[in-house]
């Protein structure tokens, strides 16, 4: 250091290519020093040089944050599987049911191993540390009989003077997120939703599309080359804006996203668009039954936060589909009857002494009651207080006359929009008998038929000689 700030002074640097200096004139012989100072010397400059480094390395900060919720658990593991070049080799899982102490759980999914330590060098955001595991065991009570659950809980600590170890797990969430919108192929899940009175909620779970990402517009407008529909392009131009013009709406103090209850006959192409809308704009499917789950705050989890493969969605990630939408309300408007009813006789009675304890359980009955989900908790989660980026929701009926007269307040544009999907008409036909048979041939006259017959039709006859004249022919048949 001595000889560094000599060099400098004389030479006119800074200590730091002073030392290096003077280090190159020892190993030369322009200074006479002898063997003894020199490594003296050279340890010196080493420490100085090498000492801020290695004291702020040691002096860094160590944070940590305890993980007990399900759902982050599960995206730490997706975290290593995704990026396994951070963490160390020795990584460990397990695979198969466990008891759960939460309330959504699924049958087969991996888990951390117990008692593990996983070391970790983030190159990204340059962040080391280690995650280490714990085994808990809880008791609970059921049926009179004590049930041992054992857990194992990750836990993060990181190294670092800049963030804590929670903003460096919000941070990899955000990097997480981005890389799966930056994947070549794209998986799609049909995840349907049912209530359990044991377990919370199940979920039935079918791949809905495994391939190649559809970057292109015109990628996308093939899956609807074969779905024909009055407004077509109108919808297909909402659903364009939802995903790559969301500022078309802010601009104009809106939120983008689409509320819809498409109603029709069956066979009209209610549930066939829904499916090409998923795969087009790279969403999963998350069809609710309402008439089975009860608790109102799980019908609330399952919309605000829903998740695929164990990992919550974005809104711009999913499709929420309430199928039989009229099958709801009437279990719905049945549930709210039976309550007033309820309500009436728990008042009727309150005046009454002889049993009090009878009170009290209506009273405990009437509190259990407020806890379920009400046809009322519709128009909160279809248009409530706080809007959500990018979310659709569809319902779909058969019969949309008998829910709007008993529920006149859900159906309307702004909350769900009513969309029909009718039979064709004549102009629609005419598209498909052009692209189907590549003829001429026009009708002019509205068949009473379902689209989905009509493909059947058109399937039989496509290959046929004067399949188009034949197809007509048929088409006739059914005017009324």
């Amino acid at each position: 250091m001595i000889l560094g700030r000599a060099v400098a002074k004389k030479l006119q640097v800074d200590e730091q290519v002073g030392s290096m200096v003077g280090m190159f004139l020892l190993g030369e012989g322009l200074i006479d020093i002898s063997f003894e100072t020199t490594i003296t010397f050279g340890l010196i400059i080493c420490i100085w040089y090498y000492g801020k480094t290695i004291l702020k390395w040691f002096s860094k900060k160590t944070s940590h944050i305890c993980i007990y919720n399900d759902y982050d658990i599960s995206f730490l593991m997706n975290y290593i599987q995704e990026f396994p070049i951070y963490f160390s080799s020795d990584f460990g899982s397990a695979i198969g049911k466990r008891n759960s102490l939460f309330e959504y759980s699924h049958s087969s999914r991996k888990y951390f191993d117990s008692n593990q330590t996983i070391q970790f060098h983030d190159t990204d955001l340059n962040i080391s540390g280690y995650i280490k595991t714990y085994l808990t065991k809880q008791i609970t009570v059921k049926d009179g009989k004590n049930i041992e659950n054992s857990e194992v809980y990750p836990t993060l600590y990181i190294y670092s003077d800049t963030m804590t170890a929670a903003d460096y797990f919000d941070n990899i969430k955000i990097k997480y997120k981005k890389s799966l919108k930056l994947q070549k192929n794209v998986k799609l899940i049909y995840n349907k939703v049912f209530g359990s009175k044991d377990e919370g909620c199940k979920y039935h779970t079918l791949k809905l599309y495994n391939g190649l990402r559809k970057t292109t517009k015109d990628d996308r407008m093939l899956l609807f080359k074969y779905f024909f529909h009055t407004n077509k392009e109108t919808l297909l131009n909402t659903f364009e804006r939802i995903h790559f013009n969301p500022d078309f709406y802010f601009n104009r103090g809106q939120v983008p996203g689409f509320r819809a209850i498409f109603h029709g006959p069956p066979g009209t192409g209610k549930s066939m668009i829904i499916e090409r809308i998923a795969k087009a704009y790279k969403r999963h499917i998350i069809s609710i039954d309402l008439t089975t789950i009860t608790k109102k705050l799980d019908v609330y989890r399952i919309i605000q936060k829903p998740r695929i493969n164990n990992r919550i969605c974005d809104p711009d990630e999913y499709i929420l589909l309430f199928e039989e939408f009229d099958n709801t309300i009437k279990y719905l408007k049945k549930q709210e009857e039976d309550n007033e009813l309820s309500m009436m006789e728990w008042y009727m009675n309150t005046n009454k002494t002889e049993d009090k304890d009878k009170d009290k359980n209506k009273i405990s009955g009437y509190q259990k009651d407020s806890e379920k989900f009400t046809i009322r908790d519709l128009l909160e989660i279809f248009q409530g207080p706080v809007s959500r980026p990018g979310q659709i929701m569809i319902a779909t009926t058969n019969n949309l006359k008998d829910m709007k007269e008993s529920y006149p307040a859900l159906f309307r544009h702004g909350r769900l929009s009513p969309i029909e999907f009718g039979y064709l008409q004549a102009p629609e036909i005419n598209k498909m008998i052009k692209l189907y048979f590549d003829s001429d041939l026009t009708i002019d006259f509205n068949p009473n038929i379902a689209s989905s017959q009509l493909i059947e039709m058109i399937n039989e006859l496509s290959l046929e000689k004067n399949g188009a004249e034949k197809f007509i022919e048929k088409l006739k048949k059914n005017v009324n």
